[in-house]
């Protein structure tokens, strides 16, 4: 359901519907404006102003622009299209690494990165200075420029902590989207993302101990703040003579 103007628009899945008279307070009859075909299902209408469009299942986004009489694709990027939204007079839709953007009511189109690579986008912002909000699915909200560039989140969704354990210095919470990590003593409530967003089954890394160094004589290294001294003795041997080993005496 979205409002444009004075009308009213609802989709019931394969048509689309509008009655007028909302500023009135009285809506008038509903007429039917749209008729999908070929079994095509329309998921999603934003309108304004200026455009109806809807998000179709096989034809992309579908648009009028004289109030439903006249119909025709605004872009086709292929399937897996979700969270369109009209904002600002600019058109968003997600297709999972990229957003689609469509400039001046969805008559320009063209691409720019969505927050990450796997996450369902559902839902865009779009603000004064030209910045855009991106809800993104098993990810939160995030941050960017107009260009899909220096993006950080805002916050994030709500999720299960199936179980807490310390490695070294981090603590690690794991959840349905990967393991999130925070260094010893954790100081806010924002650990990052976990690389696993939007996927199923992300691995975790436990962080490697770092490894032990052996001291000159062969050893382990002694404990900060301890010296050791080491005096080895070569013996000389003329050529065509054998090899004495050379020996070696360590003390704390």
């Amino acid at each position: 359901m979205a409002i444009g103007g004075d009308s009213l628009y609802f989709s019931t899945g394969k048509s689309l519907w509008k009655r007028g008279g909302l500023s009135s307070g009285t809506l008038g009859k509903a007429t039917k404006v749209y008729d999908s075909t070929g079994g095509r299902t329309s998921v999603t209408v934003v309108a304004d102003s200026q455009v109806v469009a809807i998000q179709e299942i096989g034809s992309g986004i579908v648009g009028s622009f004289d109030g439903g009489k006249s119909w025709a694709t605004l872009d086709d990027h292929g399937y897996g299209a979700s969270g369109l939204t009209l904002t600002g007079g600019d058109m968003y839709v997600g297709y999972g690494k990229d957003i689609r953007v469509g400039r001046d009511h969805g008559r320009r189109w063209s691409s720019i990165p969505s927050v990450n690579k796997a996450s369902t986008t559902s839902d865009f912002d779009r603000w004064a200075d030209g910045s855009l909000t991106v809800s993104a699915d098993a990810a939160g909200v995030y941050r960017g420029t107009a260009d899909g560039k220096g993006y950080r989140r805002l916050g994030v969704q709500g999720g299960t902590v199936n179980s807490l354990a310390v490695s070294g210095d981090q603590l690690l919470a794991a959840g349905q989207q990967g393991t999130h990590r925070a260094p010893l003593p954790v100081a806010g409530t924002e650990w990052g993302t976990t690389g696993g967003e939007g996927t199923i089954g992300a691995e975790t890394r436990l962080p490697r101990p770092p490894p032990r160094t052996r001291g000159s004589c062969g050893g382990s290294a002694a404990a900060p703040g301890a010296t050791s001294t080491c005096n080895a003795a070569v013996t000389r041997v003329p050529p065509g003579r054998r090899r004495r080993r050379a020996t070696a005496t360590c003390s704390p």
